[in-house]
């Protein structure tokens, strides 16, 4: 037995084929040493770099003259330039390198480069990705290390070569490094297909993060430590180590992550006599989250007196900052071999193993840039290779050898007639004993295993050597890619397998394509084009060559796109823009053509809902998704699954017989969504929307509440659940804790599914863990995401103690994945301190864990009045320093709020309710007007960051159990603090205390307009004059002072006027102020009409209090207005009146309101039979 060769074949011809002429490049110059030139001030970069420098050499120009310009694309708009080209002389392979050089606007240094650089390199190569095979950026020497780490990181599922190179003197210089940098660069980008980003210098090709500056002035100015150089070029060629290329093995596209941001990250070097407070000054930097340590030999470091410094490292790994052990020496990793190095492995100390310190850092950065990233998981993805970054281990494979042929041809042979036949399991029993680099071997005609995947019957063959890091981009000797010929095949699933893998056609075949496409445009669409007459193909290439010549139709610069030839990604898109605004639409555009119908099937059934109430109405439920021909589609495409019981109705409907019912009908049924029961702080962070749903004012006086499920029997689900593929997401909302029945098929079936709570669980029963009560397993479960939970808390008075919230945040505290969390008291707290013991020898009968508190993405808490010293309690246990979303309820004390928002880091969305005092005389305006000043406060502190904001309106109590809504009263000077403290919100919520569109509520509205960024407006604007103007303890009785009250009710009815005409007002003077014009839309939704203790005067108010919401698309769009919840709104009137006047014999109002209305509004005796058709609103004052 002998071991398998761990040799490349003799040459390298498998990467190359000799029938492709030439390949193209995109050379990116963002600065350094190789593009300089000498001036009287000193060495300058030499701009036009592919002229000056370039072009007069023949190692790059082999005078060819390219007569065709190349597509860059300039801009992250889109925006393509035809820029000049040059052809490299023919290489030991028979081809030639065709590029162009790409120059940024403003240069970067390479000693103060920063992640902004990186971005903008890595967007830069995003943008021409499908236009190139490969990409050379030129760069400074100093930080070169750096950059070509961060972006290894930063470009995600790569499947082209990025080499970054530089020199030690310039090119134009008479002894220089450069001239073979950038040729061998060239050479080793345009032939071979390594997916990664690489360092060329000095004739070596090293992975990008495992090298680093080692000389100063040397031309051997880079070397790779602890892992060989992936190429070396010699005189006679380019020897490729194909056993050491790393390849994506995950099936999606290529995409790029530009927030790596080293701001939060620090680098420490441990010296001989470090002392702990120095380390302890730099870990208590503010915002820092992660620290690269480099310490002695295999990572030791001292302890320090009574191990000092690792008490002050242990500190930090408490408070949630990452700290990575590098060794100092150039070679070797760390181990903890020895006591001190043992001794921070303990303290919770990351292990970085090989890697560079540069690799270690940008590493770093990249990780906790991830969304949902916590300690933990950033420990644990330290420790793993993502990008080839440390060395992995693998074991060795031993085989008989065989047969005569060489190994690569007998190999390559079997493997060919494995996939033609389609037999899997034969396929990886001969990848098992071969080489790495032979999934992206060709045979005689060019074909790698994918070309011939790509055609061949089994789509599971395929997709497996996708995951094992094939490459999409390889072309055979016909110049064919993958992608190429699944589409002539017309194999559908390849295709779509292949573009979710990155997959595009080659700029040289897309005109072939576009001839097949006439023929079958459904499939080519797919692939990425579309249909285009051979006329227009021909009249445009004309107009390039610029010969002067006059077409009769002539095309102008901008040719128009058809239908038909959108790529699959167009089609995509504008499906999901359709999706967000109307699944009805969606459906509409799925029968447009083939291409919409495939393109918009995944979009129509990624989501399902199951409303239920009952056994059969569950049954019911999830046959309708089982038992259709849409089953399929469900089963392939479903990654979203809503739970909801239908609610209790908020009315009941009376029939004619008196007889009631319960408001349970298919009308009000399609009411009912998921959306009524999520927290808007939470929905913002889980869907990215916002303020983009609002609940007719009619049905949400009270928070919906789902049904209770009074039944056991959860079979149907849990069927529904073993045969989906994959569940990405399941929102549950049923009145039940949630089953331990469904914790377990999600365990089994969908293990990655992230689990959202969104009906209260009790977690305070008498009696913890028995019955249908509160499971700890389901806390400690990880697909748990997002709950809502509710407790008692108070004071027992027989026991003469409050109760304690230590026990319940010990429970949630052992969410491992928990990142939404909304928390709700509830008065009494007896049952709880009895079994304040028992829940505390509940929780020791688990095993110790060293669990961290969640890190918390939202909190809201909803409690009694005054929140904040509760949320501060929170706060103590939960890690808050990632939390992006507030919603804090009520709040009393000013200097407690703004203690708490000054500890919090950048948040992202704010909700708090600045409630007033019960009434608001004039001894308690001082102490409103401090609450609104909090506003400023809190502003100080993250202003800059929110991007969105709501105010809400407390809906409170006065005077024998009537409503009131209190608010801040802000005025247009206050908006337009606001404005200009908060430059970056998009999305904002307030109320407006109408003032009968008087000219102060005009500058109200044109004040809003001066957010620089807003984009989603809603505005609650409240009718009704509050207590303070009525006087303290004044009611609106009858026995009131008609006259008075007369006057506040006309006051009223002006205010609640809404209708479409005083609507458009609103968008108006709020747009017309608007600079950049960003608003896309505007609710405005009139509140105040429940504060009437007269049924008759609040079933008025009530219709004339129509919501709207207007929406435009853009500046050159119309603006649309509907009025929201016009079904539910009328159902509500047809409840309440049938109540009301069942008793009272008549349906008109009071004769008093009769003539209120025909005053205000000029109506004859006629119209006020059906008054409710004849108002309409008030103009705003110019």
């Amino acid at each position: 037995m002998s071991s398998i060769t761990t040799q490349p074949p003799e040459m390298d011809t498998h990467q190359i084929s000799s029938s492709i002429p030439e390949s193209q490049v995109l050379i990116i110059m963002t600065g350094g040493t190789i593009c300089m030139q000498r001036s009287p001030s000193g060495f300058i970069p030499a701009r036009d770099f592919q002229q000056t420098c370039l072009a007069k050499m023949p190692i790059f120009n082999d005078g060819s003259r390219p007569s065709v310009g190349m597509d860059v694309v300039v801009n992250s708009s889109g925006e393509k330039r035809k820029y000049a080209s040059l052809r490299t002389p023919p290489s030991l392979y028979d081809r030639q390198v065709r590029y162009t050089v790409f120059e940024f606007e403003e240069l970067l240094d390479s000693s103060s480069i920063d992640s902004k650089g990186w971005a903008e390199i890595a967007q830069t190569i995003y943008n021409n990705y499908t236009l190139f095979d490969a990409f050379v950026v030129l760069h400074g020497t100093d930080s070169l290390a750096y950059t070509c780490s961060a972006l290894s990181f930063m470009l995600q599922n790569l499947g082209k070569p990025i080499i970054l190179t530089g020199s030690q003197a310039p090119m134009l210089e008479l002894q220089n490094d450069a001239s073979d940098n950038l040729l061998g660069s060239l050479v080793v980008a345009g032939h071979f297909m390594i997916p990664e980003v690489c360092l060329y210098f000095n004739y070596k090709l090293f992975r990008g993060n495992r090298s680093t500056k080692v000389a100063a002035s040397d031309f051997a100015a880079f070397d790779s430590p602890n892992a060989p150089p992936l190429a070396v070029t010699t005189s006679m060629r380019t020897h490729v180590n194909w056993d050491l290329v790393h390849r994506p093995t995950s099936i999606e596209n290529f995409s790029i992550r530009t927030n790596l941001d080293t701001s939060h990250v620090a680098c420490l070097r441990i010296f001989p006599g470090i002392k702990p407070e120095m380390v302890d000054a730099v870990l208590q930097l503010k915002g820092l989250r992660g620290l690269v340590l480099e310490t002695f030999g295999a990572g030791n470091a001292p302890g320090g007196q009574d191990n000092a410094m690792t008490k002050v490292l242990a500190s930090a790994i408490q408070r949630g900052i990452v700290i990575i052990n590098i060794t100092q020496c150039l070679t070797g990793h760390v181990s903890p071999v020895y006591a001190p190095g043992m001794t921070l492995f303990r303290a919770g100390v990351v292990a970085g193993q090989d890697m560079t310190t540069e690799a270690a850092l940008t590493k770093l950065a990249y990780l906790l840039a991830m969304p949902d990233s916590t300690p933990e998981s950033i420990a644990k993805d330290m420790a793993i290779s993502l990008r080839g970054e440390l060395t992995s281990h693998s074991q060795t494979v031993f085989r008989h050898p065989e047969g005569g042929l060489s190994e690569r041809t007998t190999t390559l042979t079997a493997l060919g007639y494995a996939i033609a036949q389609g037999d899997l399991d034969k396929v990886k029993d001969l990848l098992k004993g071969a080489n790495d680099w032979v999934v992206n071997d060709s045979d005689y005609a060019g074909n790698t295993p994918v070309h011939i995947a790509a055609h061949s019957p089994s789509l599971e063959i395929l997709r497996y050597f996708l995951l094992q890091g094939a490459s999409v981009h390889l072309r055979n000797s016909a110049g064919r890619t993958p992608l190429f010929l699944a589409a002539s095949a017309g194999l559908m699933d390849h295709v779509v397998l292949l573009r979710k893998s990155g997959a595009h056609l080659h700029a040289d075949e897309r005109a072939v394509a576009e001839m097949q496409a006439r023929r079958r445009p459904g499939i080519w669409a797919l692939a990425g084009v579309g249909a285009r007459s051979m006329k227009e193909r021909d009249e445009l290439e004309n107009s390039n060559r610029g010969d002067g010549t006059e077409h009769a139709n002539k095309i102008p610069e901008a040719v128009l796109v058809t239908m038909d030839s959108l790529p699959i990604e167009i089609l995509q898109l504008i499906c999901k823009y359709t999706g967000d605004i109307s699944e009805v639409s969606l459906r509409s555009l799925a029968l447009v053509n083939n291409d919409f119908y495939y393109a918009a099937l995944p979009r129509i059934h990624e989501c399902a809902a199951i409303k239920f109430y009952d056994h059969a109405t569950l049954e019911s439920a999830v046959n309708e998704i089982t038992a259709t021909p849409r089953w399929k589609h469900y089963k392939a495409h479903l990654k979203q699954l809503d739970v909801v019981t239908i609610p209790e109705a908020w009315g009941r409907l009376a029939s004619p017989d008196t007889h009631v019912e319960p408001l349970r009908t298919p009308k009000f049924e399609k009411f009912v969504n998921m959306s009524e029961f999520i927290p808007d702080a939470a929905n913002s962070n889980l869907t990215g929307k916002f303020l983009t749903q609002w609940r007719t004012p009619s049905l949400d006086a009270t928070e919906p509440a789902p049904l209770l499920y009074t039944e056991e029997n959860w079979q149907p689900l849990l069927e529904l659940l073993s045969t989906l593929n994959r569940v990405e997401i399941l929102n549950y909302a049923v009145g039940n804790s949630f089953p331990r029945c469904l914790l377990q098929a999600l365990h089994q079936y969908h293990p990655t599914c992230q689990l959202n709570i969104w009906s209260y669980q009790n977690i305070a029963p008498d009696r913890p863990g028995l019955g249908n009560l509160f499971e700890i397993d389901l806390i400690r479960s990880p697909c748990l995401h997002a709950i809502k939970v509710v407790y008692p808390r108070g004071y027992a008075r027989e026991l003469g103690m409050t109760v304690s919230q230590d026990a319940i945040i010990s429970l949630l505290m052992r969410a491992p994945n928990l990142r939404h969390l909304q928390v709700r008291s509830i008065s009494g707290g007896s049952s709880i301190v009895r079994s304040n013991e028992e829940w505390e020898r509940f929780l020791a009968s688990f095993e110790p864990t060293t669990t961290t508190s969640a890190h918390l993405l939202t909190f809201c808490f909803n409690g009694e009045f005054g929140n904040e010293p509760i949320v501060a309690k929170w706060e103590e246990y939960f890690d808050f320093s990632n939390l992006r979303a507030l919603d804090i309820g009520r709040i009393k004390s000013v200097s407690n709020v703004v203690k708490l928002f000054s500890r919090l880091q950048k948040l992202e969305r704010l909700f708090i309710n600045l409630a007033d005092p019960i009434s608001l005389d004039l001894n308690h305006q001082s102490v409103f007007r401090k609450r609104i000043s909090a506003i400023g406060a809190i502003l100080e502190y993250h202003g800059k960051s929110l991007r969105g904001l709501i105010l809400e309106p407390d809906r409170g109590w006065y005077d024998e159990g009537r409503h009131h809504h209190s608010y801040p009263s802000l005025g247009a000077e206050d908006i337009l603090t606001i404005a200009k403290e908060a430059p970056c919100i998009r999305d904002l919520r307030l109320t407006v205390e109408r003032s009968k569109g008087d000219h102060d509520e005009r500058l109200f509205y044109e004040a809003l307009g001066m957010f620089p960024s807003l984009q989603n407006l809603t505005l609650d604007l409240h009718c009704k004059p509050r207590p303070s103007d009525l006087g303290h303890g004044a009611t609106l009785k009858d026995g009131a002072s008609w006259s008075k009250h007369r006057a506040r009710l006309e006051t009223a009815f002006i205010n609640a006027a809404m209708d479409e005409t005083l609507a458009k007002e609103i968008w108006n003077a709020i747009y017309s102020k608007q600079q950049k014009e960003k608003l896309q839309s505007l609710r405005i939704v009139p509140i105040g009409w429940d504060v009437f203790s007269h049924r008759a005067e609040q079933n008025i108010v009530f219709h004339l209090s129509r919501p709207f919401l207007l929406w435009k698309s853009g500046p050159e769009f119309d603006l649309k207005v509907v009025e929201l919840g016009h079904d539910e709104r009328e159902l509500q009137v047809e409840i309440e009146t049938i109540n009301f006047y069942r008793d009272n014999m008549t349906r008109s109002p009071p004769k008093r309101l009769q003539r209120l209305i025909r005053s205000l509004w000029g109506l004859s005796e006629s119209q006020m039979e059906d008054w409710r058709l004849h108002w309409k609103s008030f103009p705003l004052d110019p």
